[in-house]
């Protein structure tokens, strides 16, 4: 980003993985941010109350959709429904 006068370097988590806590200790994307290896992370990753306990999370500023496509008997199959994907605490 030479324009904004900053440089970055991706990492990506050994494990692949959001995190889980084990022994006290993070693994994953969770355990970069946690361990002070990287000092931000984004991603699609869930908030629950465990992560709330060691991490700051931001609004969410992304909305995603799930579509399903379904052959009704005796109808054309184009049909589509678009739901969207409901994050942190929610009921349906």
């Amino acid at each position: 980003m030479k324009a904004l006068n900053f440089q970055y370097e991706l990492k990506i988590p050994e494990e692949k993985v959001w995190g889980r806590l084990i022994d006290g200790n993070w693994t994953g994307l969770m355990g970069l941010v946690s361990r002070g290896d990287v000092d931000f992370a984004i991603a699609s990753l869930p908030i629950s109350e465990p992560r709330m306990k060691y991490m700051d999370f931001t609004t969410y500023y992304d909305f995603e959709t799930i579509l399903f496509a379904i052959k009704k008997v005796g109808m054309e199959p184009h049909l589509l429904i678009s739901v969207p994907l409901i994050y942190g605490p929610g009921w349906v």
